[in-house]
């Protein structure tokens, strides 16, 4: 009776992963089949608009040929060969060689995205909402990235999720029956309070469920850039339609940004959108990384048949020669940039030695040019101008503001008011690369004043406002993050917690209380 038992179960459970992998395969068979589809269309549309620029006559069926030979070799370099051999190039074009170069990134582009991110990120995350999330739950185990999210945010993020799968995440926090109930009682009703503050009081370990949701956005943020790119691909060659493409590109970037608070590639790629600068070498980099980040995370937790499913697609000659054609283009773009050298000038602004007098903070403010209305706490004063000083050399030379004294007078004078520079710097550069989501900034703005004292409106007699965090947008070229009233959430950021760590061991504790 046993062993019947045993071979139902056997044979149910062979059923269900016979099913899971016909489905698999046949979302895998649909991105295929579009795939070929839109890199055909890419190649038509790209032999059209090139003879129209060359104002040549080509018949049809030698287009269909270069067509077919197109789809074959995937270079385009065979139309010039192609032309030149049929004598209808009949001279050496290094303007149309430069061209084909091109427009061969944008094709490989093109190719690796709907033929290797998708394809791979599709596998993923199908795996993950079919069958990895439900082990982990069933199982009580996690996955091996760290990741944390505070409580508010976990809400937030839950709510955007059906309710099933909500629920089904909750069950990964480790509390008590009546914590769960409260908790799911607080997503049903919209109850964010209720939700935070049963977290906070029953001192839930969000880490768990913390990575599964950045995993999942991850996930998602990777297949939503690679639709946009195939969908776009008019970023690749029409550049009339370029500065459109551009915009729509920012705004897919920030759609999905709450995926990388962190990452400074990612912040420097939505500047570089912002400026137009963005080439399209450097977005299928990205691309490719995310590619390869999701792969790692998830190694573990692949089937051994998902797995030859995904080496199939990037165990290939193809993505070795996007790798080395990558690694190329970064090269050649780090040899572009000039080399910065120290001016050797004994009066340049990079030389001179960053002072404030020993009566500083007995000197008169100007209110309305610093970042609050109300002055430093009292504690930073107390610590004298040598330390306080010593936290500006401390900002300049970690990298967060220019590491000159015209910035570091500047700095000084919006956090205090006192001492006005002549050189003043009206918007101070809070550097990305350093601080890509400007936490750090944000952590001073709001442990350097008492909280009271950052009130929101006009002041009396003035057209500044008096939030501290709208005077910071004025006064820093920085990252503006949302804030109720007068308190941002994330000053209390973790990637905050060495910064804030190193502002206790210059002011002491009382620097983060607000008595």
């Amino acid at each position: 009776m046993k062993e019947k038992s045993l071979t139902t179960s056997l044979q149910s459970l062979h059923k269900r992963q016979s099913e899971y992998y016909v489905k698999l395969e046949k979302c895998l068979s649909e991105e295929k089949k579009n795939s070929q589809g839109i890199a055909t269309n890419f190649l038509r549309e790209y032999l059209v608009s090139l003879f129209d620029e060359l104002k040549l006559e080509v018949a049809d069926d030698l287009k269909a040929e270069m067509l077919g030979e197109l789809i074959e070799t995937e270079n385009l370099q065979v139309i010039y060969d192609m032309l030149k051999e049929k004598n209808i190039l009949l001279e050496d074009n290094n303007g149309l060689q430069v061209n084909l170069a091109y427009g061969n990134l944008h094709l490989w582009s093109i190719l690796y995205v709907t033929g290797v991110s998708l394809p791979v990120a599709t596998i993923a995350l199908y795996a993950f909402e079919n069958r990895i999330l439900w082990q982990l739950v069933r199982n009580n185990t996690c996955l091996s990235v760290d990741y944390r999210m505070t409580s508010d945010d976990l809400y937030r993020r839950l709510k955007t999720y059906p309710e099933e799968r909500a629920l089904l995440l909750l069950q990964m926090l480790p509390c008590s029956s009546s914590a769960f109930d409260s908790l799911v009682a607080g997503l049903r009703n919209n109850d964010e309070e209720m939700f935070v503050e049963t977290v906070r009081a029953n001192d839930c370990n969000l880490r768990p469920i913390s990575s599964v949701c950045h995993v999942q956005d991850l996930l998602v943020s990777l297949l939503q850039m690679c639709r946009f790119i195939i969908s776009n691909s008019q970023f690749c060659q029409d550049k009339k339609t370029q500065e459109e493409v551009y915009d729509l590109l920012f705004c897919q970037l920030k759609d999905i940004e709450v995926s990388f608070p962190q990452d400074e590639e990612y912040a420097e790629m939505q500047q570089k959108i912002k400026r137009k600068e963005l080439e399209i070498w450097e977005l299928l980099e990205f691309i490719d990384q995310e590619t390869q980040t999701i792969l790692s995370m998830l190694e573990r937790e692949f089937t051994p048949r998902e797995l030859n499913m995904i080496d199939d697609i990037i165990q290939s000659s193809f993505v070795e020669g996007i790798h080395g054609l990558l690694n190329d283009l970064r090269q050649a773009s780090l040899s572009d940039k000039p080399v910065e050298t120290e001016s050797t000038d004994s009066d340049s602004d990079a030389n001179q030695e960053f002072t404030l007098p020993d009566d500083y903070f007995e000197s008169e403010p100007n209110v309305n040019d610093r970042l609050c209305t109300a002055d430093v706490k009292t504690v930073i004063k107390q610590q004298g101008v040598e330390v306080f000083k010593e936290f500006i050399n401390y900002i300049a030379n970690e990298g967060y503001i220019e590491n000159n004294a015209q910035t570091k007078r500047s700095f000084a004078y919006r956090l205090t008011g006192r001492c006005r520079p002549d050189d003043l710097i009206e918007r101070i550069e809070w550097k990305t690369d350093k601080d890509p989501q400007s936490y750090c900034l944000y952590c001073i703005m709001r442990y350097f004043y008492l909280r009271s004292n950052g009130r929101m409106g006009k002041q009396k007699d003035s057209n500044m406002v008096t939030s501290k965090y709208g005077r910071m947008v004025l006064f820093f070229i920085c990252k503006e993050q949302k804030h109720e009233n007068d308190y941002c959430k994330y000053a209390d950021h973790p990637v905050t917690e060495k910064f804030a760590s190193y502002m206790k061991s210059l002011f002491t504790d009382q620097i983060m209380k607000d008595k």
